[in-house]
């Protein structure tokens, strides 16, 4: 009967023990890089105690390397077969102008590969272009928000624009020109603003004398109707809450 038990510490050191017929065997082995020295003890009543060392070289790889080393390799193969798969389909969304298709695909064959010069360029190309599409369809959002007198819209169209692609052709004009468009508008909101205003303030003082001449004539229903319809109209009226008080 054989039979025997290893113990391994660090992957460096070895402790043996085992049976060989009706013999006790011992051992002990030590692993350095590529070396190793190996000791075995065999206890015998016929021949006495028999003493076996051992030294050994190494070279190549073994088995689990080679293996390892192919694995690795087979890898390397997939990984680069699926990075260039995806690259393909890049260009070719590249080529139909599906920028936002082809920046996808370069993005996932990145992500197969540690770096590539070649997917980084295309990558960039892509995006490059995807950012001329948009900034050239701000652009014309733009001009359409100005032609409808939506100059803030516009405005912050042309933004877009600019920060998409600073040197898109006459941005910095298209900008000045809504700022200054947008300033005169809002003047002439805040003077319509006032008008209206003004107009309401005239009508409750209307409606406030009338009021205070029926209150003179004792007509008090007819004057707190127009006091009411006054502080209806303009609900700050000091003089109408003090007279319906």
């Amino acid at each position: 009967m054989h039979a025997g038990f290893e113990y391994q510490s660090l992957k460096m050191f070895a402790l043996r023990v085992g049976w060989d017929n009706d013999h006790l065997t011992t051992g002990a082995g030590v692993k350095y890089w590529d070396w190793r020295l190996d000791y075995a003890l065999a206890l015998q009543e016929e021949f006495g105690n028999i003493h076996l060392l051992s030294v050994g070289w190494r070279f190549g790889l073994s088995i689990s390397e080679v293996e390892m080393q192919k694995g690795k390799e087979i890898l390397a193969e997939l990984t680069q077969s699926k990075a260039q798969e995806h690259n393909r389909r890049g260009l070719q969304y590249l080529k139909r102008g599906q920028y936002q298709k082809a920046v996808d695909e370069f993005e996932k064959a990145m992500s197969w590969v540690e770096s590539s010069r070649e997917i980084s360029r295309n990558l960039k190309q892509a995006q490059a272009a995807l950012h001329i599409r948009a900034a050239k369809k701000k652009y014309k959002a733009g001009e359409r928000f100005f032609k409808k007198k939506f100059y803030i819209d516009a405005l912050l169209a042309w933004r877009e624009t600019a920060k998409l692609n600073p040197k898109y052709p006459k941005i910095k004009t298209k900008l000045a020109s809504a700022k200054r468009a947008m300033e005169k508008q809002l003047i002439r909101q805040k003077v319509r603003a006032k008008k209206k205003i003004s107009k309401k303030q005239n009508r409750s003082q209307n409606l406030f004398r009338e009021g205070v001449g029926f209150y003179l004539d004792g007509k008090f229903a007819r004057a707190i109707e127009k006091w009411e319809r006054a502080l209806k109209i303009n609900p700050g009226f000091k003089q109408a809450q003090v007279y319906l008080a």
